[in-house]
């Protein structure tokens, strides 16, 4: 893993701002299937770097009680937009990349930025760094749901394939785990995010469903 002193000194914040070892184990798993991806993606050193600290970045604030989210985004300068506020679970990835870029500017361009901020629901057009981290999120070794175990699963399998076309692969992986999901919170009558919607419609589009 590309650990320097200065990712050690961001991992050792995140770990500090989590306070809790079942999600640090998960943002390491996160991380480290950042690094995996990357490097079969064959992203260059400079984006590697960047989804990896995307990994790292992408839970800060996700142990943090629902009414703290709007509190910070005040104090970093911004404001929790309505829609989100809808979706408490989505806080998070909003929170997360502010306070990401706030703590480590000149680590967290837009393409770090981008991938914390949209690695909970998506986003129609997604860069490939971001898609990379909203895969990792949900495949990384430590999740054991069923949900999860099936799409790396067939993620994987899918990329062992003779003759596999990894970025349409990825592609189709993503629209599974999205069409998954809308269909289980429609099933339980959640409110879904506009942003998931747009990124289900989107990869519906690419991927010919």
């Amino acid at each position: 893993m590309i650990f320097t002193d200065r990712i050690d000194e961001i991992k050792k914040e995140v770990e500090r701002r989590v306070g809790n070892e079942k999600r640090f184990t998960h943002i390491m798993g996160v991380t480290a299937e950042c690094e995996k991806l990357a490097r079969l993606y064959s992203l260059d050193e400079a984006d590697t770097r960047r989804t990896i600290i995307a990994g790292l970045l992408h839970d800060i604030t996700k142990t943090m009680p629902d009414d703290k989210h709007e509190p910070l985004m005040l104090e970093l300068g911004e404001s929790l937009d309505e829609e989100t506020k809808k979706c408490p679970k989505t806080m998070h990835q909003v929170t997360g990349a502010y306070l990401a870029r706030a703590l480590y500017p000149d680590e967290v361009d837009d393409s770090v930025f981008n991938a914390v901020r949209y690695h909970t629901t998506g986003r129609a057009g997604m860069s490939l760094i971001e898609k990379l981290v909203y895969l990792a999120d949900y495949i990384e070794a430590n999740r054991r749901h069923e949900e999860c175990v099936a799409i790396r699963n067939l993620f994987y399998g899918m990329v062992a394939a003779n003759g596999a076309d990894i970025h349409r692969v990825i592609d189709d992986v993503i629209f599974k785990s999205l069409d998954d999901s809308v269909k289980q919170m429609r099933e339980d009558g959640r409110y879904i995010h506009n942003e998931t919607l747009s990124a289900y419609d989107y990869f519906k589009e690419i991927t010919n469903r």
